[in-house]
């Protein structure tokens, strides 16, 4: 019994030295010193950001470089923070590098007397870029940012070349998500992933990191529950008002979980509200869930507090 127990510490210290031999910062120290100055309240100072740039880059520089046979060597919980957080980061430099023109053509529709807005959607036809393995010619231009692996932008007269690498792996947005985040089976992922639209999910201020993932994810999708802008209860037509993210997107990530999108997400919804619920529907049975618009407005801090931001361009296009 001595010699097992032996040999199991003797394992167990062994992982840990490999591990701490591996070069990659766990903590992600760079993406976190940038999202904790400029994300509040789960929406972006875009502004701002542009001048820590940089600071995304050296970060997604990090992650494309990290050796291939340690991110195989890496637990669950690392990879997965570190495809979140990457996911998040390369969307941020996505809306930086293109920014610019976001907000020129804000301004040059104000003065033209027409609807003003600021949309993740008006983004991808402004992309050159490259496909990977998907035929964007037949897609609408407005999901491309998610399509492409690869783009350019010019930058003070150069041309700079963006693409998307996890340990030398090119992907696009929606191969990381579906290729390599969904197939790990953590619905809660879908509270934490965001394409920086204002129905996504709070942008985190701070970067997973292993040591606390889990609680990181109950506490996104506590925060996503309890926005009466994403999820409501309509207590009039007896219909709990869901996000499409949950209802329609990926409905079938919840039901996997639990059985129904209803069982998975009934946990996270604010205790008052649920008891409304289950005080309002027939013991045994599930309210009935109908989906909310989805805003496809910047997350931006100047589309909260302003009017200035507007979906108008793909109206009736959810």
């Amino acid at each position: 019994m001595m010699q097992k127990g032996f040999f199991k510490a003797f394992l167990f210290t062994q992982a840990i030295l490999i591990s701490s031999a591996w070069g990659f910062d766990q903590t992600h120290s760079d993406y976190n010193a940038v999202v904790s100055k400029f994300v509040k309240d789960g929406v972006v100072n875009y502004e701002g950001m542009a001048g820590s740039l940089p600071e995304l880059e050296k970060y997604l520089a990090s992650i494309a470089n990290i050796p291939s046979a340690e991110f195989k060597a890496m637990t669950q919980d690392q990879r997965l923070s570190i495809l979140l957080n990457t996911y998040n980061a390369y969307t941020l430099q996505v809306i930086l590098d293109h920014y610019p023109q976001l907000t020129t053509n804000m301004e040059t529709r104000k003065k033209d007397k027409k609807p003003a807005f600021r949309s993740i959607r008006y983004v991808g036809p402004l992309m050159k870029g490259t496909d990977s393995g998907f035929k964007i010619t037949v897609a609408p231009a407005r999901f491309k940012q998610w399509l492409v692996s690869k783009y350019e932008v010019q930058k003070d007269g150069k041309t700079i070349q963006r693409e998307l690498k996890i340990a030398g792996k090119v992907m696009s947005l929606d191969e990381l998500e579906n290729k390599e985040v969904r197939p790990l089976k953590e619905f809660r992922v879908h509270f934490a992933l965001v394409c920086a639209a204002l129905s996504c999910p709070y942008l985190r201020n701070e970067a997973y990191v292993p040591a606390k993932l889990s609680d990181q994810l109950n506490d996104q999708a506590k925060l996503f529950f309890g926005s009466s802008f994403r999820n409501r209860w309509d207590a009039d037509k007896k219909q709990y008002r869901i996000s499409k993210i949950v209802n329609d997107f990926y409905p079938k990530d919840f039901k996997e979980k639990a059985g129904s999108v209803w069982k998975a997400i009934k946990e996270y919804i604010p205790a008052d509200t649920l008891a409304q619920i289950e005080k309002a529907v027939p013991a045994g049975t599930e309210p009935k869930l109908e989906d909310l618009t989805y805003h496809w407005v910047l997350n931006d801090q100047k589309c909260v507090s302003t009017t200035d931001c507007s979906d108008d361009q793909f109206k009736g296009e959810e």
